[in-house]
């Protein structure tokens, strides 16, 4: 349905948040993310890091870009029966997504950088991008099966049941890019600058989400679009993911022609060689 002022999509206020299914999520989604708190505090002890305790509290701070997501993206969280965690520009965010937060952008982002911190191949590189996007395919269209949340409005490339595909890649883009970032920084992040990880990680979402997402993002707020052009869209930031993934991979990877590069000469490819880790 559109607002015949707004001419945009009517958020669907009358739906009721499924509290037992939020309840399980809280639960499910709390749990692994304090295995992985359990794992970061054993590496603190044993490396004397705690990177992956500050990346948890990172995931903690980008809980608060979901609203911002949500209205940008035309995603809802039912208020009726919802246990509501905080509320912030009108969009009250349940308990359960906080849990989500903490383990998907803190525990997989952990784990993801210190992968990369370790080395990894550009097979690699795909495979810590693509695992993510699956992982969200599958753990959406759960969630949404149960009335969890809705995405509402003309949403590209619904082509499973519920979920709308081109959000997939947007949250594992924000996630990879300020992992990234992070395992560029290397060694560098040590002692007080550990404190701007949980600044930079909510910062970086909104770059990963809007540098692949602006297309479905423009279709989705715009009146009239023909569902051809939505669908397309959706292609554009599938396309725009695959690209900004290479060039990750040129960055990272050791076995990126660029990082080789780097070894021969004074160059930007140099540079990036002594930065990215080894």
């Amino acid at each position: 349905m559109i607002d015949p002022d707004t001419r945009l999509p009517v958020i669907p206020l009358d739906a009721v948040f499924n509290q037992t299914a939020g309840n399980y999520a809280t639960a499910i989604f709390g749990v692994m993310a304090g295995a992985v708190l359990l794992y970061g505090l054993k590496y603190w002890r044993d490396t004397k890091n705690p990177i992956v305790i500050v990346m948890m509290l990172g995931g903690l701070t980008t809980t608060l870009i979901e609203p911002l997501l949500d209205i940008i993206g035309l995603a809802w969280h039912p208020m009726h029966g919802q246990n509501t965690a905080f509320e912030l520009i009108g969009r009250p965010i349940p308990v359960w997504v906080v849990a989500v937060y903490l383990m998907y952008f803190g525990g997989l982002g952990s784990l993801n950088y210190l992968a990369f911190k370790k080395g990894v191949t550009t097979r690699m590189v795909w495979l810590w991008f693509c695992a993510p996007v699956l992982l969200d395919i599958v753990m959406e269209e759960i969630m949404m099966h149960f009335d969890l949340y809705i995405y509402y409005g003309q949403q590209p490339l619904i082509l499973i049941k519920n979920f709308p595909l081109w959000w997939a890649p947007c949250n594992s883009m924000g996630e990879f890019v300020g992992v990234a970032l992070l395992a560029l920084m290397g060694n560098s992040l040590r002692g007080w600058r550990l404190l701007l990880i949980p600044i930079m990680m909510p910062i970086m979402d909104c770059v990963g989400y809007m540098l692949v997402g602006l297309p479905s993002i423009f279709v989705l707020n715009s009146p009239n679009v023909p569902p051809l052009v939505t669908n397309l869209a959706g292609v554009a930031t599938f396309a725009l993911t695959a690209l900004c993934v290479h060039g990750v991979a040129l960055v990272v990877a050791s076995d990126s022609p660029l990082r080789k590069a780097g070894n021969d000469t004074n160059t930007l490819g140099s540079l990036l060689g002594k930065a990215a880790p080894a």
